[in-house]
């Protein structure tokens, strides 16, 4: 059987100059010399490197492009915001509306979310009686709220005429420990501390004021802040040993929310708005004013496990004890212990509870017997002190008692005293 060899077949071209017939690879024609040019070959290699310059334009163009996608889904609509927030306060923002009764408030506001919701700017709401407040979330998925009634005077949270007032409008507050200096000294000499106040009423801020100048003649470091924002908190209070969060409280869902007094502004609506966006935040609108809402996973995204590593945390605000979701999350960022409140409290009470609870606690007191020891001079709770007290409000409408409890680390120390 005769073998068959199988050769590649190879392409022939004309010379261009001599007409000889020669292979299509060669370099050179045989007959005449002339340096050949395999154009088509210069030709595919060009068509590659365009294919690929466009091939990288075209990929780049889809990671820009779901860059794009992503930011703007992870961050707020400025121009629904701001509509929702202007057409809303031209409701507030009228004498007549503070003047009408809670029923009609709540009339006039939901008349203008139904407008808003109808035109596409608002997705849905709903009245929370208890809280006097409108929920709401926005067109863009982020959360807001609008109040039927201000920030109260008198208590850590909403207006409801719960206190009376002296004659001329002023509440009177004393500090009936009369510290003075203990004269201790402590095994670590820097212990600090952070105070992050919202006070509506101006005798309490003045009298907060003189209260961190005793703190700080016994060797508490003191930094008192009456307008924090949400941006400085991680600054604010990473790194103390005591923390003492008196703002005003609510609650949004059924979840503590803190207001610091931050007032909106364009601005910082850009700075929030992945936080508003993702619901660790929400815009809250009142009478004359908005202003932010922390919720409780703000800290649980922005605080690290060890953030607020041993730290005493005590939060005043009213309903900040409602549910575990706040105490949980600052306890992951690693504080040693958490007082919070539920329920309404006054003010002026838990201001004065606070002094009880660092006296006791400079003394070498762990926190439980600090805030009984507090709740000891100044009353069980806040009615018991308004009852009890001369030149503080007495209890009006309010029949809930409330007080500031332990939700962890009762047994934690803010000192050591060293022997005299």
């Amino acid at each position: 059987m005769a073998l068959k060899l199988f050769r590649r077949k190879r392409k022939f071209i004309r010379c261009p100059s001599c007409g000889s017939k020669i292979f299509a690879d060669r370099k050179f024609c045989p007959g005449c010399g002339l340096k050949l040019e395999h154009k088509t070959k210069k030709w595919k290699k060009r068509t590659v490197v365009i294919v690929s310059v466009l091939g990288a334009l075209l990929l780049a163009g889809i990671i820009f492009g779901a860059r794009y996608l992503i930011i703007k889904r992870s961050e707020i609509s400025l121009e629904v915001h701001k509509k929702v927030s202007s057409r809303l306060m031209s409701v507030t923002q009228k004498d007549s509306f503070l003047k009408s009764s809670y029923s009609k408030r709540a009339e006039l506001i939901e008349s203008r979310l139904s407008k808003l919701k109808e035109e596409g700017f608002v997705d849905d709401y709903k009245y929370v009686e208890d809280q006097l407040m409108y929920e709401f979330t926005y067109s863009d998925g982020s959360l807001g709220a609008v109040l039927t009634a201000p920030f109260d005077r008198d208590l850590s949270g909403i207006e409801k005429t719960y206190a009376e007032e002296a004659d001329d409008g002023s509440l009177v507050i004393n500090n009936r420990l009369d510290i003075g200096t203990l004269g201790y000294k402590y095994e670590d000499a820097d212990i600090t501390c952070a105070v992050l106040g919202y006070y509506t009423n101006s005798s309490l801020s003045d009298w907060v004021k003189k209260r961190t100048d005793i703190w700080n003649k016994n060797g508490l470091k003191t930094d008192l802040t009456l307008s924090a924002t949400a941006a400085a908190l991680k600054d604010k209070l990473s790194g103390n040993d005591l923390i003492v969060l008196d703002v005003h409280g609510l609650t949004y869902s059924g979840e503590p929310a803190l207001c610091f007094g931050e007032k909106v502004t364009e601005k910082n609506l850009i700075t929030y708005s992945r936080d508003l966006k993702a619901g660790n935040m929400a815009e809250l609108i009142g009478a004359g004013e908005r202003y932010y809402l922390v919720m409780p996973s703000y800290f649980t995204v922005h605080f690290s496990e060890n953030s607020l590593k041993g730290s005493i945390v005590y939060i005043s605000s009213c309903k900040s004890a409602d549910s575990d979701d706040l105490t949980k999350a600052l306890s992951s960022a690693g504080a040693a212990s958490v007082i919070a409140v539920k329920g309404d409290i006054y003010s002026l009470y838990n201001a004065e509870l606070e002094d009880a609870f660092v006296y006791s606690l400079l003394c070498g007191d762990t926190v439980s017997e600090a805030l009984d020891y507090a709740r000891s001079v100044y009353g069980e709770n806040d009615l018991a002190w308004s009852r009890e007290f001369e030149d503080t409000p007495t209890a009006g409408k309010k029949t809930e008692p409330a007080a500031p409890a332990v939700s962890s680390g009762g047994d934690r120390t803010l000192v050591k005293i060293l022997e005299q």
